[in-house]
C-alpha cells in the first residue's frame, strides 16, 4: 500500500468502506491515535445512517433586497463554510429554530476542531451494551446555533452530485457533541447536505449520554426527527 492507513480504513460513509470487509460483513471504525476497531456486522449493527428525503418539509430562503451582491457571492463561493452562513442569510436557520423551539431567537456558537477524551460503547443484537474503546483523537464541530436552552451541532457536506452522500458514520455527528456533554443545553445533532441546487437538513433526537460517553449505533438517536429541504 502506497498511502496512510487513514487513506484505507477512516471511511466516513458506508459506502466507502472497503468492499473486501463488507462482504465478509465487517467495518471499521477509527478509534483515534492512528488505530481502528474491526467489527462483525452480525453481532454489532453498523453505526451509520441510511437516511431518505422523500419526505422532506419545503423551506423557501427570504432574501434580503438590499444586500444583492452578498447573495451573488455567497453564489460565487460555495465552500461549506460559506453554504452554511448562507442559509443564515437567507433566514432559513430562523425558520428552523422557529420550528423547532417556538423561537427566532438563537446565536451562532463554537465550531471547529478540537482533541477530546471520551468512551464509546457499542449495542449488539442481544441489546447488551458493550465498552468498546476510549477515544482520544481529534473531532470537528462545523457549525453551531445556540438558543437559551438547546444548541443544534452541524455536521456539514457538500458534494457536485445529485445523489449519494446520506449514508454518513454516526459518530461524525455525535462525537463533536462531548465536548458539551456538561452544558444545561440539550443537543441535537444535525446533518447538513448540500447536493447541486439542494440542501437538506436531517435533524436528529436529544443526544443522550451514556455512563462516560456515548452509544456508537444506538438506533432511536440514528433516526431523524425532522428533514427539510431548501432549493437554492
Amino acid at each position: 500500500m502506497k498511502l496512510r492507513a487513514p487513506e484505507y480504513l477512516s471511511k466516513d460513509f458506508w459506502s466507502r468502506q472497503p468492499t473486501f470487509l463488507v462482504e465478509r460483513d465487517y467495518y471499521v471504525l477509527r478509534t483515534g491515535v492512528g488505530r481502528f476497531a474491526l467489527l462483525d456486522d452480525k453481532i454489532f449493527p453498523k453505526p451509520y445512517l441510511s437516511l431518505q428525503t422523500t419526505f422532506a418539509k419545503e423551506l423557501y430562503p427570504s432574501i434580503p433586497q438590499s444586500f444583492k451582491n452578498v447573495k451573488k457571492a455567497f453564489d460565487e463561493n460555495a465552500q461549506e463554510n460559506a453554504a452554511l452562513e448562507q442559509m443564515r442569510f437567507f433566514g432559513i436557520f430562523q425558520q428552523i429554530i422557529a420550528d423547532l423551539f417556538g423561537t427566532r431567537e438563537f446565536v451562532v456558537g463554537p465550531r471547529g476542531n478540537r482533541g477530546s477524551s471520551f468512551d464509546v460503547f457499542i449495542e449488539n443484537n442481544n441489546h447488551e451494551k458493550i465498552k468498546l474503546f476510549t477515544y482520544k483523537g481529534q473531532e470537528e464541530l462545523d457549525y453551531s446555533l445556540w438558543t437559551e436552552e438547546n444548541a443544534l451541532l452541524f455536521e456539514a457536506k457538500q458534494t457536485i452530485q445529485s445523489t449519494g452522500f446520506l449514508d454518513p458514520g454516526w459518530h461524525k455527528l455525535v462525537f463533536p457533541a462531548n465536548r458539551f456533554r456538561n452544558y444545561e443545553n440539550s443537543l441535537f445533532p444535525v446533518y447538513f447536505l448540500r447536493r447541486q441546487n439542494e440542501i437538506f437538513f436531517f435533524v436528529f433526537p436529544r443526544i443522550q449520554f451514556y455512563e462516560s460517553g456515548i452509544i456508537i449505533n444506538d438506533a432511536k438517536a440514528m433516526t431523524p426527527e425532522r428533514i427539510y429541504r431548501v432549493k437554492v
